[in-house]
């Protein structure tokens, strides 16, 4: 029986590549003179927001880049960010009033992680701590196992809902089922329908599935 739910960020909470793709190449202008491609920065996706910097600034890294950054995250998030993928605050507040415990694990840092929390009024949603990503590899399948050790739950007691092909590796190297989000198209590249055998189009679809793991009404 499923007690719990973890939910990844990006492109399964929100659309938020083009924000982090502004914000990563206004600071590499600032400090490299130089911008990437999407394709050049997803490259480097699987380590937070510090690694990606650190990887395209090289060199010419150092803390100040990573403030400027967060800055311009703090400055766009509003306009470029405003809310939530269609469907996904009702979901959650449903999922709390029925008092399935709810977790965020990505690999985003902790700092944009907290702006975007406060941003989009669901700070008081998910159980703490937050699982976070690492700014030298990514950390996914560690964090899923000090989940379940931290909160004493067996792999078959969760759920993971992640947008990605690497979510999927992951739980299944972690041994956790997964629902794959494929709702955002703003960086989707494969059909995740081929590697996982739960594969959601909406969030109504979405909130369906839940609904019958927890046998709720």
């Amino acid at each position: 029986m499923k007690k719990a739910i973890i939910f990844d960020f990006d492109g399964t909470l929100v659309h938020s590549f083009p924000l982090i793709y502004r914000c990563l190449n206004e600071t590499c202008i600032k400090f490299l003179n130089k911008s990437f491609t999407e394709e050049e920065i997803l490259s480097h996706y699987g380590k937070d927001e510090e690694g990606i910097l650190m990887s395209l600034l090289n060199e010419k890294y150092d803390k100040d880049a990573f403030i400027y950054f967060l800055s311009l995250y703090q400055k766009y998030s509003p306009i470029m960010m405003p809310h939530l993928i269609s469907g996904i605050y009702e979901l959650l507040i449903y999922l709390k009033k029925q008092k399935i415990p709810l977790y965020v694990l990505t690999g985003r840092c902790i700092e944009t992680l907290n702006i975007s929390l406060k941003l989009l009024n669901i700070d008081n949603i998910f159980l703490k701590p937050y699982y976070v990503g690492n700014k030298y590899k990514m950390n996914k399948v560690f964090n899923i196992l000090s989940l379940l050790n931290d909160h004493n739950y067996k792999n078959s007691e969760v759920i993971y809902v992640g947008d990605s092909l690497s979510d999927i590796k992951a739980c299944n190297e972690a041994n956790i089922d997964i629902i794959s989000a494929n709702y955002d198209q703003t960086i989707r590249t494969i059909d995740l329908s081929k590697y996982n055998k739960i594969v959601v189009k909406s969030t109504i679809e979405l909130q369906e599935i839940i609904k019958n793991l927890f046998n709720l009404n």
